[in-house]
């Protein structure tokens, strides 16, 4: 029990990467949420009137999933990878490659096969 008690403090007290409660840690996570969303609200607002301008009998569900596809595929494109090289996908074509060769020989002259 002792050892796990000295553990304990050792992590939560004198470490140099301080310990986070979970409480702290969801309420940091909401407050970005949170920012984030007021930063794209302006964003938000000019695509819905786009969409209900070019689609004027959708519903508001229509409306809201073509906003949220428009949103997600413009944040995609700004976070567009620089180097078009880098694809963050493994090379498998070594590993998937079949390397059997079949070798054929032929000394030029007709014969019936031995085998």
């Amino acid at each position: 029990m002792a050892k796990t008690m000295n553990t304990a403090e050792r992590i939560l007290i004198g470490s140099e990467n301080q310990y986070t409660n979970p409480e702290s840690l969801s309420g940091a996570i909401s407050e970005g949420m949170r920012t984030h969303k007021d930063n794209t609200r302006e964003e938000r607002e000019r695509l819905t009137k786009e969409v209900a301008h070019e689609l004027p009998r959708a519903s508001e569900q229509v409306i809201n999933a073509t906003v949220l596809r428009r949103m997600y595929e413009a944040d995609l494109r700004a976070n567009d990878l620089s180097d078009p090289e880098l694809t963050l996908k493994p090379n498998c074509k070594k590993t998937l490659k079949s390397v059997k060769e079949k070798k054929w020989h032929h000394n030029g002259k007709y014969e019936c096969s031995r085998f």
